[in-house]
């Protein structure tokens, strides 16, 4: 079980469209279907399928630099190196 779909980019830019810091784009909406702050959705909320707030997920999004791995975004303490969603969007608010 995998999935290879690329849920935005992390940035503080809330105008970038890419931006999971955009709230009203694709990727940082609470209503955008890939979206990781969708509740509802399969990659967002406590139970969705492949959501890093999910902390049984087994197939969490990956975070790349330069093409390579860097960490699991991830609640689920198995998964290592991992940063927390919660941590990372309080981080990413305070670069604006």
């Amino acid at each position: 079980m995998t999935d290879s779909l690329v849920l935005g980019i992390i940035s503080a830019n809330k105008s970038d469209p890419a931006s999971i810091s955009n709230e009203i784009g694709q990727y940082g909406s609470p209503v955008g279907r890939f979206s990781i702050f969708n509740e509802s959705g399969q990659y967002g909320g406590e139970s969705g399928r492949f959501s890093p707030f999910n902390k049984t997920c087994l197939v969490p999004p990956k975070v790349f630099v330069d093409g390579k791995l860097l960490c699991y975004l991830t609640t689920n303490p198995a998964k290592t190196p991992r940063i927390d969603p919660r941590a990372l969007k309080t981080w990413l608010a305070a670069k604006r």
